[in-house]
């Protein structure tokens, strides 16, 4: 009757339910825990891929077996789908019909949002095909999700409100230099993928920077720069080259900065003193008119961050609440959590550029082995024509050696016989 994690994976909804319901809290709670520390383990990633594959390949976990499964059984189940931590955590107050939509992937599974899927009945050809993919709080281009805010490191669509993190955006090529429609300039630009709307990114960094850039930290300065320069880098208009070369430039004096208000004010400056060109301006509005219905406001996409700010304001402003402690600790082992999966990332990384400089140690070997054995085989080739030589030297030799031997023989032959001969003609003669 034992029931182990491999057990909720694989055997039946029902039969695990049944067995569940007999085993005391205390044993509950370790299964937890021990899920709990599998998720949170890099040596242990292993072991749980494990677990998702055999949950992959089960047909039988429909809404109805789900609805039937014990609760513990059934946090257990969304935890191993999604890989997150804080649905085994006893903060969890979601319902048994949120947890089933979430391990079918009709509800969004960060737990800070749980949007229902698609968000806002979203129909472009993205949203309907991706199934989990939420809109709200995920990337349009690795599907993952966090807590930032407010920040360049996530643009967005202005017309869609679709999001993208910016280092997604940069390897992908969905942010890259383009020209709006009739527009002679170009710019840096975010293609979003979901309705292939090109957003201004000059625009959207000024909207950060000026709304938000006087809360930042030194290190989240420095992040917001960085992330800047990056988008910029490929630039080929004179404001956004310039813009790169302005966030380079504070770049290294952020470092060991204590009072980062007046290059906030330098880079506000800068954004406040720019002009818009008319003809820029005249194009976006049309491009506005094309996408339909009305006009988009401006700053939209920094109203959506703000938005985004504002929730997580509420959520932090109900984890200072008796009811809200667990919330906090749900975003602190979510955080927590991230970290680990980077840390695996760089150690799987490492790992690789250590694996691939053992191949390349062993090719550097090889290629000696092989010009050694070349060396040695033309030394052989080498002598091999020396003794060719010598024996043919050899055999010519010996060749005239036995004609001469042959010759002086036949002579002496000849000789001989003529004396027999001599011989006997005297005795006839006497005879």
């Amino acid at each position: 009757n034992r029931v182990g994690l491999y057990e909720v994976a694989a055997d039946p909804v029902a039969v695990v339910a049944n067995k569940l319901q007999e085993l005391p809290d205390i044993f509950l709670e370790d299964l937890k825990k021990s899920l709990t520390e599998m998720l949170g383990s890099v040596e242990k990633r292993d072991e749980f891929l494990r677990l998702q594959r055999i949950l992959q390949r089960r047909n039988d976990l429909s809404a109805e077996n789900l609805y039937v499964a014990h609760r513990t059984q059934l946090e257990l189940l969304v935890a191993m789908k999604t890989g997150i931590q804080a649905f085994l955590l006893c903060e969890n107050r979601m319902s048994t019909a949120a947890l089933v939509e979430v391990f079918l992937q009709k509800r969004c599974r960060n737990f800070a949002c749980q949007n229902q899927l698609p968000t806002d009945d979203c129909d472009c050809q993205f949203c309907s095909q991706k199934e989990g993919f939420c809109s709200g709080c995920m990337c349009i281009a690795c599907s993952k999700f966090d807590f930032m805010a407010n920040t360049c490191r996530w643009v967005g669509c202005d017309f869609c409100l679709h999001w993208c993190h910016t280092d997604c955006g940069i390897r992908l090529s969905y942010i890259k230099p383009g020209s709006a429609q009739g527009g002679k300039q170009s710019e840096m630009q975010f293609v979003c993928v979901a309705c292939g709307h090109a957003s201004d990114l000059f625009g959207f960094v000024r909207e950060v920077f000026t709304t938000y850039a006087k809360d930042w930290s030194a290190e989240t300065l420095r992040q917001e720069l960085d992330c800047i320069q990056r988008i910029f880098r490929r630039s080929q208009d004179s404001r956004g080259k310039q813009l790169c070369w302005i966030a380079e430039k504070m770049l290294g004096k952020v470092e060991g900065c204590g009072d980062t208000s007046e290059l906030c004010e330098t880079i506000v400056r800068f954004f406040q003193e720019g002009k818009i060109d008319l003809e820029t301006a005249k194009v976006q509005q049309q491009q506005q008119q094309q996408h339909g219905g009305g006009e988009v406001p401006a700053g939209a996409v920094a109203v959506r961050s703000g938005s985004y700010a504002n929730a997580a304001e509420e959520m932090v402003a109900k984890s200072k609440s008796g009811s809200g402690n667990g919330n906090l600790q749900i975003l602190d082992r979510e955080l927590e959590a991230k970290r680990n999966e980077i840390a695996e990332m760089q150690y799987s990384r490492a790992r690789k550029r250590s694996e691939i400089e053992e191949m390349e140690s062993a090719i550097h070997i090889k290629q000696a082995e092989a010009k050694m054995f070349q060396l040695r085989a033309d030394e052989a080739r080498l002598e091999a024509e020396r003794l060719r030589k010598i024996v043919l030297a050899k055999s010519e030799k010996m060749e005239e050696e036995y004609v001469a031997k042959g010759y002086k023989l036949h002579v002496n032959n000849a000789v001989e016989k003529r004396k027999r001969c001599f011989v006997e003609y005297q005795m006839l003669e006497k005879g």
